[in-house]
């Protein structure tokens, strides 16, 4: 009977041992977890990893019994995805430039005597694209009486003349906008902001694109294009081209 009492009393001080052990390796586990975050976090707060902060979280890995391989994946991760939000920043930033600067554009018709028959935006994913993103940005019709004419506008912002020249296009680019003028007989402008702001460039040129060969112009040459950024544009019925009016 005693002998009994004794296993029982031994078995539960065997058995709270092991529990209270268990409890600590939780305890331990979840500090070392806790503490791991934290560095994790802190070492990927400024979208770098250093070689100071490599070796720092290695031997805290070690100490708090964490795979350093596993930690670095986790960090890896991190920074990856900071990567590609940075970088969608930044094309949604270019992305409200260009849309802003349409804007400007399209403002600058006046609807008693333009329509606007097609407004494109570049909306594409994985290299899946409309056709209609392969055309000019806007394309309008003008009306007075019984005349009636379509152009068709490529809008492009830029902040700067760099180098001494713009490039306002690519080859592929300016070869498809050429097709399109050929195949659907309508002629293609280039309109070109530059400085400023995109919803109200310092300077704005008209280029017909008839006069391009290169997807690129020098400074010296965008001078004869110029327009007035506050001025409307307008169709001259003798000629077919579109301007832009100096009347105020």
């Amino acid at each position: 009977m005693i002998l009994g009492i004794l296993l029982l009393a031994s078995g539960y001080l065997v058995y709270s041992n092991h529990q209270k052990l268990v409890a600590k390796k939780q305890t331990s586990a979840m500090v070392s977890s806790e503490s791991m975050s934290s560095l994790i976090q802190a070492v990927t707060a400024d979208g770098v990893l250093t070689n100071k902060e490599k070796n720092m979280v290695e031997q805290s890995a070690i100490k708090y019994d964490v795979d350093p391989k596993a930690a670095f994946a986790q960090i890896d991760e991190i920074l990856s995805s900071a990567d590609n939000e940075a970088e969608t920043e930044i094309v949604d930033q270019e992305k409200k430039k260009g849309d802003d600067f349409e804007k400007f554009i399209i403002k600058k018709f006046n609807k008693k005597f333009f329509t606007i028959k097609q407004w494109a935006g570049d909306k594409y994913v994985e290299g899946i694209f409309s056709e209609k993103t392969q055309q000019p940005d806007i394309i309008v019709e003008f009306n007075l009486g019984n005349y009636s004419k379509k152009v068709a506008i490529e809008c492009k912002y830029r902040s700067s003349i760099f180098k001494g020249s713009v490039q306002f296009s690519y080859d592929d680019q300016l070869k498809r906008y050429k097709e399109f003028e050929q195949k659907e007989h309508t002629d293609v402008y280039i309109a070109l902001g530059i400085g400023g702001k995109a919803s109200n460039p310092e300077a704005l040129y008209l280029i017909p694109l008839k006069s391009q060969d290169e997807p690129f112009i020098t400074k010296h040459d965008l001078v004869k294009y110029k327009k007035e950024t506050w001025a409307n544009f307008y169709l001259d019925r003798h000629t077919g081209t579109l301007d832009i009016s100096t009347k105020k």
